[in-house]
């Protein structure tokens, strides 16, 4: 402040960084300390207050804190911003792994269904005469495989993140599939 001396400006110094709960005396005390002297309760003297009245120690402290609290608080928000957007970035590298994921998934259940369809419903066995066929029936049937690829087009919908049900052509409603399971293909 304008005409402070310097001696005046290190005791505001000391008395402006003590915080909130400064005090004139224990202001003196850190002087005190600071130039190898200590006492118990040290009083300031009568020249630090003159200085405390006439330099406005009081407003320029409080003013001061003031400022280094926007500063702090100003510092948590920025950090707090940046957690925020480190946690997204963390969140968005989760969902692309995840997409990718079942993606993979989806394209291997398309391949057993590729791989089902190329295998007769039925077993053909001869017996060892050679004349006796017997013809048993497989352990999967069409069944699995409509519900194996409409997870495979819903899993490969949600990696590409699209919709999961499928628009139809009249307006725009969704079309309900029915699987018809254990029917006999010349029933259909």
């Amino acid at each position: 402040m304008a005409g402070e001396g310097a001696e005046a400006f290190a005791a505001f110094c000391l008395f402006r960084d003590m915080g909130p709960k400064r005090s004139m005396n224990g202001a003196f005390g850190l002087h005190l300390k600071a130039h190898g002297t200590a006492i118990e309760s040290p009083r300031a003297p009568g020249t630090w207050r003159k200085w405390a009245k006439k330099y406005a120690w009081e407003a320029r402290a409080r003013a001061h804190d003031v400022e280094n609290y926007q500063g702090i608080k100003k510092a948590r928000e920025e950090g707090v911003k940046e957690a925020a957007v480190d946690d997204e970035r963390q969140w968005q590298e989760r969902r692309r792994q995840l997409r990718e994921a079942e993606f993979q998934i989806a394209e291997q259940l398309l391949a057993k269904a590729k791989q089902m369809l190329a295998f007769p419903l039925v077993k053909k066995k001869t017996e060892e005469d050679g004349k006796t066929i017997i013809f048993e029936p497989a352990k999967w049937h069409f069944g699995h495989i409509s519900q194996m690829t409409d997870i495979a087009s819903k899993l490969s919908r949600l990696a590409a993140e699209m919709d999961t049900e499928r628009p139809a052509d009249n307006g725009g409603s969704t079309v309900e599939v029915k699987v018809l399971c254990g029917v006999k293909l010349s029933d259909v």
